[in-house]
């Protein structure tokens, strides 16, 4: 089972260097939907959030 409170807190502190550590807690085979898109897989849950900290400067989660 995971641990909410690490996925809260790898959400809050994610970065560029960090993501990996987000990327953990998820499935291979998973669904991340934002307002803009629904995706499959961790692959394409990595390009999302590259392509987020391509555009928006520190962007952040709380």
């Amino acid at each position: 089972m995971m641990d909410l409170a690490a996925f809260i807190a790898a959400a809050e502190s994610l970065d560029r260097q960090s993501l990996d550590r987000l990327l953990d807690f998820y499935a291979e085979d998973c669904q991340f939907t934002d307002p803009f898109q629904t995706v499959s897989g961790k692959s394409a849950i990595r390009r999302v959030y590259s392509e987020m900290f391509a555009h928006l400067h520190e962007p952040k989660f709380r």
